[in-house]
């Protein structure tokens, strides 16, 4: 049984990667610690402290939600990391001058401030940040120690009391909430490299498959050739099937090429004038010889406007994402139509492919765009291919500032749409 506090942190703090968990930390900890001073403030303000005491809190409460905000609308992160820890250092002197000094709960922030050091700064900046802290802490009991007549008191002992346990529960949740949110991470990250490995695996292994079969292809096609003797319209199939075969091979190898370039950060786009028309109708008369080839019952519809449509982008590679969304659909639709095409709306264009084909599952639908996933119907067939089209096709898409999501239902077909803007 999970605990509440491990649900909210996963809901606020769930993230694809560690960046975005840091800006979802840094974000959710500016909120906490702002509610947190807003509840304190009332506190004070039950325990008929000092002024200066719930103006303290409410200033914090002020300031952590201005962090807040700012981080949620700029999004700068860096600059986000290095408000917080300098303006949370200067609060918590402060409110250690006017808080009653080490007789109040101050000195339990200098823990849970360094706690949150740990978590958003490396070693480095971390041993320098720490050297800090402890100097602060030094000089701060220099202060106190040589002037401990003068140091102010609680208005009654209930209070002082109230305060410092109030003051160790708040900061102890916010520790226990925050330490319990980075280990789910850690976990959920962990679980999910494992994966990450063991479909690299199944996709090595695939990969081979996916290269020897067309290179076992054109090796007993071509050395029949030699030997044989053939009719002409039998050399024209003979060929016809070395080219395939070339064609895919190449294909295959410019993928894992493009992914290299990913994951290494060398990937580019070329952005120039793409004339829609003429695209779309290169590449129906291109798959009208595949789908005619591959499967009989099934029909081959272009969908676009009547009028020319220009957009600034990188020609091949949308060509690109257009050819993998229809050789997937060509490879899983064995009757009805393939139906593809563009629209135009104001400020994008958005693109389609559908198909009457074999669907994909509600549980699977959130995983067709991940890297090395071949999903199988329900018959456990997996058909032929390497698991890294659609990954292709969602990247690219991204790097020309578009947006692709798909809508399937299984055993009626798939609808594929992306959108780049004009």
């Amino acid at each position: 049984m999970r605990l509440i506090p491990e649900k909210i942190t996963d809901k606020l703090l769930e993230s694809a990667d560690f960046s975005d968990f840091e800006r979802k930390f840094i974000l959710s900890t500016s909120l906490v610690v702002a509610l947190s001073a807003f509840f304190g403030t009332f506190l004070n303000l039950f325990l008929d402290f000092e002024k200066d005491v719930i103006w303290v809190s409410a200033t914090t409460f002020i300031v952590y939600m201005g962090l807040y905000i700012y981080g949620k609308r700029y999004g700068n992160i860096e600059a986000l990391k290095w408000l917080i820890s300098i303006v949370s250092l200067i609060l918590i002197n402060i409110f250690w001058a006017l808080n009653y000094n080490s007789r109040g709960p101050v000195l339990y922030l200098f823990v849970v401030y360094f706690s949150l050091l740990l978590f958003i700064w490396n070693k480095r900046q971390v041993i320098i940040l720490f050297f800090m802290v402890l100097l602060n802490i030094l000089a701060l009991f220099v202060i106190e120690y040589f002037n401990t007549d003068s140091l102010p008191s609680y208005p009654t002992e209930k209070a002082r009391l109230i305060d410092v346990y109030t003051g160790l529960i708040i900061y102890f949740s916010i520790i226990f909430i925050f330490t319990t949110a980075a280990r789910n991470n850690y976990i959920r990250q962990y679980r999910k490299a494992r994966e990450s490995d063991q479909l690299k695996s199944s996709f090595l292994s695939n990969l081979s498959h996916e290269i020897r079969t067309p290179l076992n292809a054109i090796h007993g096609i071509s050395s029949l050739l030699g030997t044989e003797d053939f009719s002409k319209e039998e050399i024209i199939s003979h060929t016809h099937l070395i080219r395939d075969n070339s064609q895919y091979l190449t294909r295959l190898i410019e993928d894992v090429i493009d992914i290299s370039k990913i994951e290494t950060g060398q990937f580019t786009v070329k952005p120039e004038k793409a004339h829609l028309k003429n695209i779309f109708k290169q590449l129906h008369i291109s798959f009208q010889n595949e789908v005619g080839n591959r499967q009989e019952d099934v029909d081959l519809i272009m969908d676009i406007p009547e009028q020319e449509t220009v957009l600034h982008t990188d020609v091949t590679r949308l060509e690109q994402v257009i050819h993998k969304l229809m050789s997937n659909a060509v490879k899983f639709t064995s009757r009805g139509s393939i139906r593809f095409g563009y629209t135009e709306e104001p400020g994008w264009v958005r693109f389609f492919v559908k198909d009457t084909g074999t669907g994909i599952g509600e549980k699977n639908i959130s995983r067709v765009f991940d890297r090395f996933v071949k999903i199988a119907a329900d018959d456990q067939r997996i058909h032929r291919g390497t698991g890294i089209g659609l990954f292709l096709a969602k990247e690219i898409v991204h790097f020309l500032d578009g947006k692709i999501w798909l809508e399937s239902e299984y055993g009626q077909g798939t609808s594929v749409y992306f959108t780049l803007p004009k």
